[in-house]
């Protein structure tokens, strides 16, 4: 379910937070409670403006929503906020569509430079714990297989350059993506020797996580790397 935070101050939530927490509440309570993965168009963005913010400032209360799905979302935003909360009028929309995509845009980087190949490991151990069902495979034989399955989407771009650096070679471009042919080159010949046997319906679960899950959800070039997500167009922006 979708966490319940304590009422928050109205002070404390500036207008383009109120904004933002309303989009992210959208696309996370509808994976939570109806598995369903959504990608905010402009006109979903449009409405989330409007429903968060009073027409003009004499208004006492935001537009109307008149989308079943997201007023569900609005329900579980306005639970969190006191009784006496004042909504935002549109008078600083153009202030609030330039700062969310900006922190937006922020988030993004940190999570590929920093935090993008931890949360994907630790993802697949948490999955593979839950869906295999083979006693003899350890928490440490369930990191070995997540290690190698991230490997493979994963470019370390940070470590490549310095590496290049240091031998007086140019920056290397991020490598061609080559998609596994099958549970044992995913795998690899190495970490299948440090691994126990691997029934066929482990293999199976392995493969659906990796090809019906992964490479089904994940948007964008491969392997995942800043540049692959536009670093150096953020970075001249």
């Amino acid at each position: 379910m979708v966490s319940v935070h304590p009422a928050i101050p109205n002070h404390a939530i500036p207008a383009h937070m109120r904004l933002s927490l309303l989009c992210a509440c959208q696309v996370i309570r509808l994976f939570e409670e109806e598995n369903l993965v959504v990608e905010p168009d402009a006109q979903q963005f449009y409405t989330c403006c409007n429903v968060v913010s009073r027409p003009k400032a004499q208004s006492k209360e935001p537009s109307p929503c008149t989308d079943e799905e997201l007023q569900k979302s609005l329900d579980r935003l306005k639970e969190t906020l006191p009784e006496d909360f004042e909504w935002p009028h549109r008078e600083g929309l153009a202030q609030v569509l330039h700062r969310v995509p900006t922190a937006w845009l922020v988030n993004v980087k940190v999570d590929v430079t920093t935090h993008l190949v931890d949360r994907m490991g630790r993802w697949f151990v948490v999955r593979l714990a839950a869906d295999i069902d083979q006693p003899e495979i350890t928490e440490e034989d369930l990191w070995t297989i997540a290690r190698r399955v991230v490997a493979t989407l994963t470019w370390n771009e940070d470590r490549a350059i310095a590496q290049a650096l240091s031998a007086g070679k140019p920056v290397p471009a991020p490598p061609p993506h080559v998609k596994p042919d099958g549970i044992d080159k995913l795998l690899g010949a190495a970490a299948l020797e440090k691994l126990p046997a691997l029934n066929q319906e482990t293999k199976d679960c392995i493969w659906k996580l990796f090809d019906g899950t992964l490479m089904a959800h994940i948007k964008g070039a491969l392997p995942l790397c800043p540049s692959n997500f536009g670093k150096a167009a953020y970075d001249k922006r």
